[in-house]
């Protein structure tokens, strides 16, 4: 016989619900992995589309790209977030602009690092991935922003949307649903027999035991849709389609290739860290001089110190000939003999004791000549010149022996006028430029120390420097003047460079 007060199915006496089975330990860790992660996700891409997008309300701007002329400092799908220019004055050099394609004619925007200013006033721009300079140069109203920011991968979806590539599209709509409905979900499951609110269970009953809530009142389905479940589904939905809605405010750049090149834009950069890599490297260490020599013609050259010491070419054979480094684009000059020659620009400065010389060349001559040296004038001669750098006839090279007691020298052991690009920096140290002073010189080649010792102690004057065609001395054995080469990226400092600076300069090539 059946009592009448015979607890119903699923409940304990009292009419509470019984309790659910618990779960086993490793679903509830994986549980609480998957919605980290999921949570760490939807973090990541919105703190990244804040960074892209935020600054729009700041008079700035962002702008995805969708080319690969920057890689690898900036690549497809990243979003560039710059900063406007002031409608006049000089930019700098080196850094990445956004501005409009000269090429096309087209209101084209394109993202590519400046490399030089010519003297009228325009500017040759380059990608870093492209072997030789942009082919138009840039007027300086074609200039609108600078890049300050790079925020990485964020606009990826843009360029799937632009590219029509739905493959990777759909795959990321249905990674960030899926996540977003994780990312919403309690660590703690709610119990399915658990009461939604904290009422008693006395107050929901008949006097039978019967459920009062069996038969949900119309509030309470107008509440069940603003249920956990229902706002999943919403944002689960909306997420992708709002992401792109807001990505795409953003305005679409290229870092595209022009029609003079030969080949096909977890990473945060400052706009510090926009220059080219050896620009940046000999910008670390002060030059008190540093010339590019990249101009198109004319006869000055820029000198990139900040020091405003604009030199001077003579009878230079041609300009724009292919540079010495490889990653970072630019071009050289060629001297072939005769008086051919740059000299250093603004005021003559004190003859240094301790300082460095630095210089990329290539030459094929095998008469030899005068490299680099500083001399009291900026003529064809002079009747002071010393700390001096030439080449022998034999293809080795030389820094030391003036004056007129001659003096020690540093020499390469082997050749370099094998025709290819060679670094040069001559790194000297001494106490002074009296008669019982002292100089000591550390030569390298490549990268490479190859040679050091005492030297000829520099003179009391004060001077230029040069590159090519200058005094030497005279004699049996001594090279010529002039000199035939290739040259490019030289830079004076007031400080004798260490073996550590030289090798991150070459390998900032």
């Amino acid at each position: 016989m059946t009592s009448a007060n015979a607890a119903a199915p699923g409940r304990v006496d009292g009419g509470r619900p019984a309790a659910p089975a618990r779960p086993s330990p490793w679903w509830g860790w994986a549980r609480l992995t998957t919605i980290c992660l999921a949570r760490a996700y939807r973090g990541g891409v919105l703190t990244l589309i804040a960074i892209a997008v935020v600054p729009c309300v700041l008079s700035m701007s962002s702008h995805v790209i969708r080319s690969g002329s920057m890689e690898p400092n900036i690549q497809v799908g990243d979003v560039v977030v710059a900063q406007p220019l002031p409608e006049t004055g000089p930019l700098p050099v080196g850094r990445v602009m956004i501005f409009t394609n000269p090429a096309t004619g087209a209101d084209e925007q394109l993202v590519h690092r400046i490399n030089e200013r010519l003297d009228d006033g325009r500017y040759i721009t380059a990608g870093d991935a492209n072997e030789v300079t942009d082919a138009t140069p840039v007027e300086r109203s074609l200039f609108h922003d600078r890049a300050i920011l790079l925020v990485p991968y964020v606009g990826l979806p843009v360029t799937w949307v632009a590219e029509r590539d739905l493959a990777p599209l759909v795959f990321w709509v249905a990674l960030t649903m899926l996540a977003f409905a994780v990312a919403s979900l309690r660590v703690v499951p709610r119990t399915r027999n658990a009461p939604p609110d904290d009422e008693g269970d006395e107050e929901d009953q008949d006097q039978d035991g019967s459920d009062a809530r069996a038969t949900a009142s119309p509030p309470a389905r107008r509440r069940s849709l603003r249920s956990p479940g229902t706002r999943r589904l919403l944002s689960l939905a909306t997420a992708p389609l709002a992401l792109l809605v807001v990505l795409g405010s953003t305005t679409v750049a290229t870092a595209a290739f022009t029609d003079t090149t030969s080949t096909a834009s977890n990473r945060w950069k400052a706009s510090s860290t926009l220059y080219q890599r050896y620009t940046a490297a000999v910008m670390a260490d002060a030059p008190q001089s540093f010339y590019l020599l990249d101009e198109v013609g004319g006869a000055l050259a820029a000198d990139r110190s900040g020091a405003s010491r604009t030199g001077t070419y003579t009878g230079l054979s041609a300009y724009r000939v292919p540079g010495a480094l490889p990653r970072n684009p630019g071009t050289a000059v060629s001297i072939n003999g005769g008086t051919d020659r740059m000299v250093t620009g603004g005021g003559a400065t004190g003859g240094p004791v301790n300082f460095s010389i630095e210089l990329w060349f290539r030459t094929a001559t095998t008469a030899g000549g005068k490299m680099v040296g500083f001399e009291s004038t900026r003529d064809n001669t002079s009747s002071q010149y010393d700390r001096h750098v030439y080449m022998r006839a034999n293809g080795r090279i030389t820094y030391g022996r003036w004056g007129f007691l001659g003096g020690s020298v540093v020499e390469s052991p082997t050749a370099y006028n094998d025709n290819q690009w060679h670094h040069l920096v001559v790194s000297v140290t001494g106490n002074g430029t009296g008669l019982f002073s002292s100089s000591r010189a550390v030569m390298y080649l490549d990268g490479v120390a190859v040679d050091s010792g005492a030297t000829s102690v520099p003179g009391a004057f004060s001077g230029w420097w040069r590159v090519g065609y200058g005094s030497l001395p005279t004699g049996v054995g001594a090279p010529p003047a002039s000199w035939s080469a290739s040259v490019d990226q030289l830079a004076i400092y007031s400080t004798a460079l260490s073996a550590q600076r030289v090798v991150a300069h070459w390998n900032a090539r």
